[in-house]
């Protein structure tokens, strides 16, 4: 039961987080500005970022979209590691790259 328990709420914690990377991703604000302004750690929220990156990765099979702050805005690298491929966009921090490519590593 306790098991179990841990479960749900280890789900739970992580689509909580899941939303939040989505909504710091996309409100075209630098990670730590994001952070400050909604009360998180920046280490706190890499972590968790981790975490998502990795819990999408071990599920074959799923897209996940990430949305741009300018869709018109054209990609400055793409990487491809182990079959999945990533763009990066111009803004995008040090941290956050440093985190996808990690993730990608371990798919």
């Amino acid at each position: 039961m306790e098991q179990t328990l841990q479960t749900v709420t280890g789900q739970n914690n992580l689509a909580i987080w899941a939303e939040r990377v989505r909504a710091c991703r996309s409100s075209g604000l630098p990670v730590k500005s994001w952070c400050a302004e909604n009360g998180i750690v920046p280490n706190t929220y890499f972590r968790w970022q981790k975490k998502v990156f990795n819990a999408s990765c071990s599920e074959q099979g799923q897209f996940y979209e990430v949305p741009l702050s300018s869709p018109r805005e054209a990609a400055i690298a793409s990487i491809e590691i182990n079959g999945t491929a990533v763009k990066i966009f111009h803004g995008a921090d040090e941290e956050t790259i440093r985190s996808v490519l990690l993730a990608m590593r371990s798919c």
